[in-house]
């Protein structure tokens, strides 16, 4: 739903900008056009972009670890553990990254951090 909502956003934004002639004439384009626009569309919001996606990743890390603490299913099942780590194996996943890194770009716990959770439940 979210993503709906952030592409409804995105269109609307790209339209002002089309419409917006002293914004083209700023960037030394005589003759405004829909192809131009969308090139000056990519240079504006991908600050905003990268903003919204930090946002959003903390979000969904968020909602993550509280459904990974709210199950009860599994209490620690040592075949989940075993999976993610044959998955990040195969995926050649960092086991240790940055925090810094994770918070600006992981929208899940690193896996370790996962396991840890998933240990820890009952």
């Amino acid at each position: 739903m979210v993503g709906v909502v952030q592409t409804g956003v995105y269109f609307f934004l790209f339209s002002r900008v089309v419409s917006f002639r002293e914004l083209f004439h700023a960037f030394g384009v005589e003759q405004p056009s829909v192809y131009a626009g969308l090139v000056l569309f990519v240079l504006l919001c991908a600050p905003l972009d990268f903003l919204l996606g930090v946002v959003l990743n903390g979000c969904r890390a968020g909602a993550s670890v509280r459904r990974t603490g709210s199950r009860g299913d599994h209490g620690g099942s040592p075949s989940l553990v075993q999976a993610l780590r044959k998955l990040s194996a195969h995926n050649l996943s960092h086991l240790t990254p940055h925090p810094f890194y994770v918070f600006l770009n992981y929208s899940h716990p690193p896996l370790l951090e996962r396991i840890r959770a998933i240990q820890a439940l009952p």
